[in-house]
Order: structure tokens, then sequence, then C-alpha cells
């Protein structure tokens, strides 16, 4: 991400591959389940 000059957002890059392993760190167990259901869903697990 980045912000110009007059503070408007910009993204530089799409991650489309994330490993979805870093969010079992969360406390919130909901995120990693529906993170990896997302994945599986796509065919990247």
């Amino acid at each position: 991400m980045a912000i110009d000059q007059k503070l408007y957002p910009w993204i530089l890059e799409v991650n489309t591959w994330p490993d979805p392993w870093i969010f079992r760190k969360l406390k919130d167990k909901r995120i990693f389940r529906r993170i990896y259901r997302y994945s599986k869903a796509y065919g990247r697990l």
C-alpha cells in the first residue's frame, strides 16, 4: 500500500496466493477457519 500527496491510498501489489497458515496465530480461530475454507474452495490447498 502507498499513500500519495493527496492522501489517496493505492494498492501496489495483491498477493493472490497468500499462505493461510500465518493466520493460525490469531486469537480468534474463526478467522483462520474461514480463510482455510476459502483456500480449499478455490483449490489452493
